[in-house]
């Protein structure tokens, strides 16, 4: 309690006048001094807030168009373009890698995937048709947060034209998986769509893979969008009982490509 005084004990040896009492030994008693002690109020605790630090970003984004590596691609990433983000999202950093060295184009896949392949498609496995480079984070948000589910965001680049191509592929595929059934400990039927989103970038598409009702197998949804010869991709699903806010994130996280 503030205000109380407490008495100690206090050892004050080599601070007496009269060097100590004598002891029957011949030794020094060392005397004792009453000290009054009063606490003062605690102050009020202090909570630090780090500042945020970029993990692994490039110093500076990749300029529009010609060659690029997976390493550059990062500094599109949206926890490398933190400001292109929704302001109550403070994200939780789960993974965070790239491609490295540019490859040549890799072949055409998505027209021979089965359709099973779309039920957990995120941008890794969509992006694959003529890709040369490529980046990824995948993040979380506070369980507080409308955005709480996990988001896989990705980035990729293509030799020019290629970017086009592989748009068509993701919209041929969803047209010829428009429904189909899969087993997941019991069977469903699971409806793809692939609708255009207007006013991002050069071209995007809003691909959903929707189970049917009491499926154990998640809802899918990724927006895609193409800036030039670069591509994004918002990736989520509904495995926490609800879906990410995919096209409000996606809006903001394009300007990171759009410059």
């Amino acid at each position: 309690m503030v205000g109380a005084v407490l008495t100690v004990v206090l050892g004050a040896s080599g601070c007496s006048s009269d060097g100590g009492r004598p002891l029957a030994d011949g030794s020094t008693a060392t005397p004792t001094t009453a000290v009054a002690v009063v606490p003062t109020p605690s102050a009020s605790p202090t909570i630090a807030v780090p500042s945020y630090t970029p993990p692994d970003c490039p110093s500076g984004s990749p300029a529009p168009g010609g060659p690029v590596n997976g390493h550059d691609l990062r500094a599109l990433l949206p926890i490398c373009q933190y400001q292109n983000r929704p302001a109550d999202w403070t994200p939780e950093l789960t993974s965070l890698e790239d491609g490295g060295p540019a490859s040549a184009p890799a072949a055409a896949e998505l027209p021979g995937k089965d359709c099973s392949f779309l039920v957990d498609a995120k941008g890794f496995n969509l992006s694959t048709d003529f890709r040369t480079a490529w980046a990824r984070e995948s993040d979380d948000a506070p369980s507080d947060s409308v955005f709480h589910p996990v988001v896989d965001d990705f980035i990729a680049a293509y030799q020019p034209g290629d970017a086009k191509k592989l748009l068509g592929d993701i919209r041929d595929f969803a047209d010829r998986c428009s429904s189909f059934d899969v087993y997941s400990g019991r069977q469903t039927t699971m409806t793809v769509t692939a609708d255009p989103l207007s006013g991002l970038g050069d071209e995007a598409i809003d691909l959903k893979c929707t189970p049917g009702p009491d499926a154990i197998v998640q809802r899918m949804e990724s927006i895609i969008i193409r800036v030039g010869d670069r591509v994004l991709f918002v990736t989520g699903d509904n495995h926490r009982g609800g879906m990410p806010k995919l096209q409000d994130l996606a809006t903001l996280e394009v300007r990171g490509l759009s410059g």
